[in-house]
């Protein structure tokens, strides 16, 4: 009766100790590695995964076509690998494939040998050819069409420069001006008069999405489900990048129409010579018109062909005792630039001085920190030199220098709101040399890397700040350290300051994409209405210098194409005889 059981017993005992065996070094040992093989023109995809407890140290593929009857070694890849693109393909022919990982201690883990994994490389079909390093070169051919397509009458050059705007990682306010070629900007205003949007639906592209596929998946090491969803992600963003850009070009004409026919875009000065970077905007004002550089007493008259395009670099030696040099257009100053010894700098649209190894073409403004200089107060009279600074939590260094000496470690990394610190610094002149340079430094990975720049004149009083915060330079009368640049009133001003509007919290808040901004307007004025991201950027302008009669008055504001964060909606009010009253309130965008 005992003898059944037992022999069970011995049978399940020798299977355990068969099994113990055969996880020596030299015994092979089958684990469930799963493998894919996909189709493409003239190659195919392996693609593999196995269990993140085995270590790999070796990883090698397996082939055989249906004539062979043994599978040979192909390739070792890397233990990092789950990927491996095999071009030696016939067409036509089909292909099987097993990997074999072998671990820290000689075991070995093989996919199915038995049913191995299989595929049939393709006939090379596709013709159309053009380089391809990632899925966005592949929609930028696309888009590339499209413009072709809609606008026949723009050039390449005009296309390159939309396709450059869009493969920027942001869209911020520069973006037009900084990456689109000047010289294009008629045909891209007239694209924007008609409101054309030429981005297709995306099933409307699918074919062609798809018609590309077979050639450039596999060549990007991409399975069918990652093109896919690679694929649409980016075409997605892309297409809302572009109607962002839509949105902010009416900035752009503003900014191009408004500038002088020529401003200055850098200087560079060493021991032999000094020279002005000029940039064309519109040309056609400067016809038959006199345009000249000046120093003291000194003067070059300019003289610019009617032939020269818009975007142009022009640029001029001057004598090398100029320390600065002001543009001169029919007898008024236009604009200014200081020469800074053995400097080669650009000056911004915001009127920021940034050191640069080249000069070419525009820039709107320094880079963005997270801190910045956002007031400025010399006075040579008492050589006092205050200076504020405003921002957010920041991991990195700020430091703020003149010429070699560290004037202040910048450190805001008490709150998640916008904060202002000030501090007076008196400055001994005579321990310093002509030039006097403030620099404003980040410091990153052991690499110092300047910002921005501000020559300090012994004899001349400074007194600007950012307005709005963390935004262009303004000359001012009054100051504001420590606190929103809001222009300072006295008691007098302010007692006759009128009541103008009631502003109330936008609803809801915080929000997700749409919230609605109410306010009372009590007397006729003129209004600027505009929503600025945490750092003071403007990121949607409701009205600008617009008059409005009295009454109650409601703006929604969608932010689905911002990121989430803090927000403030603006209102800046006036009415004639008073100074402006400006007032903000904070909303919190979550998704």
């Amino acid at each position: 009766m005992n003898r059944i059981p037992n022999i069970f017993l011995f049978i399940i005992l020798s299977q355990r100790l068969l099994w113990s065996e055969s996880i020596g070094t030299d015994k092979e040992l089958v684990h469930p590695v799963s493998m894919e093989v996909f189709d493409g023109e003239g190659s195919l995809l392996l693609h593999w995964t196995f269990e993140d407890t085995i270590i790999a140290k070796e990883i090698k593929i397996f082939k055989k076509n249906s004539q062979d009857e043994d599978f040979n070694f192909i390739s070792n890849v890397g233990v990092d690998s789950d990927r491996y693109l095999d071009n030696n393909c016939k067409a036509l022919d089909r292909y099987f494939y097993f990997i074999e990982v072998i671990d820290e201690k000689g075991r070995k883990y093989i996919s199915d040998n038995i049913r191995p994994s299989f595929g049939t490389s393709m006939l090379i079909e596709n013709t159309e050819t053009f380089d391809v390093s990632s899925t966005w070169d592949i929609i930028s051919h696309l888009i590339n069409k499209s413009l072709s397509q809609f606008h026949p009458d723009f050039g390449h050059g005009a296309r390159n420069g939309i396709l450059n705007l869009l493969s920027k990682n942001t869209v911020h306010r520069g973006s037009w001006i900084e990456n689109f070629p000047l010289k294009h900007f008629t045909e891209l205003k007239s694209m924007m008069e008609k409101n054309s949007r030429f981005f297709p639906d995306y099933q409307n592209l699918k074919e062609e999405i798809e018609f590309f596929e077979k050639k450039y998946r596999n060549e990007l090491l991409l399975t069918p489900k990652e093109w896919d969803t690679n694929i649409r992600d980016l075409f997605s963003f892309t297409k809302e990048k572009w109607y962002l850009l839509v949105d902010s070009f009416q900035l752009y004409q503003d900014q191009i129409e408004k500038s002088p026919p020529l401003i200055f875009s850098g200087s560079s000065s060493d021991n032999d010579l000094n020279e002005a970077f000029l940039h064309l905007i519109n040309p056609e004002q400067l016809v038959q018109k006199k345009t000249t550089l000046k120093y003291n007493d000194n003067n070059i008259d300019l003289h610019i062909s009617a032939s020269i395009l818009a975007g142009s670099e022009l640029r001029y030696t001057v004598p090398q005792n100029w320390e600065y040099a002001e543009l001169i257009f029919e007898d008024k100053i236009i604009d200014r630039i200081d020469f800074i010894e053995n400097e080669k700098i650009l000056k911004t649209l915001d009127n920021d001085i940034v050191p640069v190894k080249s000069i070419d073409g525009l820039k709107q403004s320094r880079k963005r920190t997270n801190i910045w200089i956002n007031e400025l107060y010399w006075n040579p009279n008492n050589t006092n030199l205050s200076i504020e600074v405003a921002g957010f939590n920041s991991e990195q260094q700020h430091i703020i220098r003149l010429n070699n000496d560290v004037l202040w470690n910048v450190d805001l990394s008490y709150s998640f709101d916008m904060q202002y610190a000030d501090s007076t610094f008196n400055l001994d002149l005579n321990k310093y040399t002509d030039p006097i340079i403030l620099y404003y430094d980040l410091v990153k990975e052991n690499t110092q890397e300047t910002i921005e720049m501000i020559k300090i004149h012994p004899s001349a009083i400074i007194n600007a700040q950012r307005f709005p915060d963390g935004e262009k330079w303004t000359n001012t009368k009054d100051n504001t350290f420590g606190s929103k640049n809001i222009e300072q009133r006295s008691s007098m001003n302010n007692s006759l300051i009128p009541e103008l509007f009631v502003l109330y919290q936008n609803y809801p808040n915080p929000f997700n994409s749409n919230t609605r901004i109410s306010f009372d307007l009590l007397q006729d004025a003129t209004l600027s209405l505009y929503v600025t991201d945490a750092t003071g950027r403007v990121k949607t302008i409701f009205s600008d210098k617009e008059f409005y009669v009295s009454g109650k008055y409601n703006f929604d504001w969608n932010a689905e194409n911002f990121s989430t964060g803090v927000y403030f909606f603006t209102i800046n009010a006036e009415i004639d005889g008073y100074l402006p009253v400006i007032y903000s309130r904070k909303m919190i965008y979550l998704k």
